[in-house]
């Protein structure tokens, strides 16, 4: 069983050196946060080393000398402008969900939300809320969630560490990633659940799947997540923000069981499938000289990234909260690697603080934090209207030659012709797009900025996917296509999509046979001609086959509209293993044009007896179903000429491929016409199929 993983990275000695006889630290002269106003006068002695909130180029207690190690003043989050606007989350509640929290740490208790905490370590599901969620005495990472806690909303002004991104913020925390042992899978499906709901704003994920090859998250737990987009909230939605992962060259040794010729594999958010739903926010992590950190996982699933910086030594971390005491935490594991963890210089002598944290761990809970700041200056923003907000407001960065190509991350050599990826590129509507940094760095004030005066209508959310059954409406259906090896051209399949969307995301499910699929490319045509990379090529992971009806997402056609021919495009990158497209479907999400400027197709062959010996109902008709994909209902009526509805109005019989009209008041020998038309889910109607039949009682 593939198991969860926190989505730090800490570079640690083999052996940990426990840290005794420290000088307990001064007691702090504690102003409590302002309850009344949102700026306290208070000073947070860490908050200084806190680039991702002001950039300064400071150290942030690493040697500031190493391969990512300048930070550089100004790359930084704009958190300062939020504050001085008198924004700073109050009146938001954050759910943690990771590994546990020490919630009565003195940079945090001041902003817990007391009885809302949950324990899933616990096998009793009757007991799982309304406890502590402390993850005990750690000897690798246990003070991960804590830490995450401190990023989004350790408390300001109260003359304690640092501050957090939006330090009025309420959590609760979840002590969720354990081992479960033995325990059934339908148990810890039901704790998977159960941590999507809660009446909390925005619930953090700062975990995810290792990627080091394919993922398939029971799908009960993504429809939970688009539960809560519309049940919670009051219906506006929860907003859902996860990490993205750690493995833009992971290590193969991290994968259990893995033997392979290579060290390295490259991961994608789309090998995830709890990353492929359009109903979470996936966070991608930035270093302090405003680049892409080292480690963070590409994607066309990412939408925004956010500070999540390197690795502590050489070169910034985040400055957070910690497990308290010198012997637990990340303040006891990394204490050989630098001074500050070790409770060796003044500033942290009690070892509450960590400033080693990393990963996308940190990205989610710094951009749950923004989110909080943009719900303080404006309640009512839907979960898609967050999403907006973000893909508008966030920095183009590290863009200074466009286009600018990515080499493959390994070096490897790729077929000739053939792009490994993008640093960006613009989509038809101008708007740039990055599989590294989705829309861009967050910038709070932007965002809040947008969120007070905010009036932008979404309208309602719509996806092509028909009522009756929640199939997708655009498949290819069979194929049998070779993919050429080593190819810079590859092989394409077309698919007409007749619904005309405003698009926010789509899907593809893809099947392919293939016996490596790590070999694979696969990119998305839009009808408009532009490009998105959903698979990058040559990954290395390990699957030895794609899982069936395989679903990728992306971001990048956000604001094109989705009427005309799709183009699915494969590649493969090296020789030796033969592969074929079997298949594939696409998945439009987003709004509808208004008005989307054709009508549904009508019913064909509609035929029935032509005598019936009632006065009460119709012969059966029966027909050859519409062939409009956006179908919604089929509507029929009876009148006594073509298409007259002077017997009766016009009834919906849903989708059906057969009809008889009841209850009707009708005259012997009479000639009577049944009629069908086809109703959009626009509200278009079809040309009037009409046929008759003579009353013979």
């Amino acid at each position: 069983m593939i198991k969860l993983v926190l989505l730090s990275l800490l570079m640690l000695p083999i052996s940990c050196i426990k840290q005794t006889g420290k000088i307990p630290a001064p007691a702090a002269v504690v102003t409590g946060p302002p309850e009344d106003n949102a700026i306290g006068s208070g000073v947070d002695p860490l908050a200084s080393e806190a680039w991702h909130l002001k950039n300064t180029g400071q150290a942030s207690f690493s040697t500031n000398i190493g391969l990512y190690g300048q930070s550089v003043a100004g790359q930084d989050i704009d958190i300062e402008g939020v504050l001085n606007l008198g924004i700073s989350g109050k009146g938001v509640r954050i759910a943690i969900s990771d590994n546990g929290v020490q919630v009565n740490h003195p940079d945090l208790q001041g902003n817990e939300l007391a009885g809302f905490h949950r324990n899933y370590a616990i096998n009793d599901p009757y007991r799982w809320h309304n406890v502590d969620p402390y993850p005990g005495f750690a000897t690798v990472s246990q003070s991960h969630g804590t830490s995450v806690a401190g990023l989004a909303a350790a408390v300001g002004w109260n003359g304690l560490g640092s501050r957090g991104v939006a330090p009025h913020a309420k959590f609760a925390g979840f002590q969720f990633i354990v081992d479960y042992g033995s325990e059934p899978q339908s148990s810890v499906l039901a704790r998977f659940i159960d941590q999507t709901d809660g009446e909390f704003d925005i619930f953090n994920y700062s975990y995810g799947y290792p990627q080091c090859t394919y993922v398939e998250q029971d799908p009960t737990i993504n429809e939970a997540i688009e539960s809560g987009t519309k049940q919670l909230r009051n219906g506006k939605g929860a907003i859902y923000i996860q990490s993205a992962g750690n493995s833009y060259d992971g290590l193969v040794s991290e994968c259990s069981g893995v033997a392979l010729p290579v060290a390295y594999y490259l991961g994608n958010t789309n090998f995830s499938s709890d990353m492929t739903t359009p109903h979470k926010i996936i966070v991608g992590a930035v270093n302090a000289r405003g680049i892409i950190s080292s480690y963070s996982t590409p994607g066309s699933g990412v939408w925004v990234s956010a500070p999540g910086g390197e690795f502590g030594t050489d070169s910034p971390a985040m400055v957070t909260t910690d497990l308290t005491g010198c012997s637990a935490g990340y303040s006891f594991i990394s204490a050989s690697l630098n001074a500050f963890n070790g409770g060796r210089i003044e500033q942290n002598l009690g070892c509450n603080y960590n400033s080693r944290m990393n990963g996308t761990s940190s990205a989610a809970p710094v951009a749950s934090g923004t989110v909080a700041l943009m719900l303080q200056a404006n309640p009512n923003l839907t979960w898609r209207d967050v999403k907006h907000i973000l893909a508008e407001t966030s920095e183009v960065i590290d863009n200074v030659v466009f286009p600018l190509v990515l080499d493959h991350p390994l070096s490897e050599t790729l077929p000739v012709g053939y792009d490994y990826d993008f640093a960006w590129l613009p989509n038809a509507t101008g708007k740039f797009f990055s599989n590294i940094y989705g829309f861009g760095r967050i910038n709070a004030l932007a965002a809040v900025l947008m969120a007070q005066t905010y009036n932008v209508n979404l309208g309602t959310y719509a996806e092509t996917i028909r009522e009756d059954d929640g199939s997708w409406y655009y498949s290819s259906g069979t194929l049998s296509t070779e993919i050429t090896d080593a190819s810079g051209v590859g092989i394409g399949s077309n698919i007409e999509v007749r619904h005309n969307f405003v698009i926010e995301s789509v899907q593809v499910q893809v099947n392919i046979d293939h016996p490596k699929p790590s070999d694979l490319a696969i990119h998305l045509v839009a009808p408009s001609g532009y490009e998105s990379r959903l698979i990058l090529m040559n990954s290395h992971t390990y699957a030895v086959a794609l899982p069936e009806d395989k679903q990728l997402l992306t971001n990048f056609f956000y604001g094109e509209e989705s009427r005309g021919v799709w183009r699915l495009k494969v590649y493969d990158g090296d020789t030796g293993d033969v592969g074929t497209l079997t298949g594939w479907k696409i998945k439009i999400n987003g709004r509808k044009v208004t008005p989307d400027g054709s009508n549904p197709d009508p019913v064909y062959n509609l035929s029935m007896a032509p005598t019936y010996s009632s006065g009460r109902t119709s012969p059966v008709a029966t027909f050859i179903p519409s062939m409009s994909p956006d179908l919604a209902r089929y509507e029929i009526s009876v009148g006594t000429s073509p298409g007259a509805t002077d017997v009766s109005a016009w009834e919906s019989i849903g989708i059906a491929s057969s009809a008889q009209f009841e209850d009707l008041s009708l005259i012997t020998d009479r000639v009577y016409y049944f009629n069908i038309r086809a109703v959009d889910d626009r509200e278009n109607v079809s040309v009037v199929q009409t046929t008759s039949w003579i009353t013979t009682f």
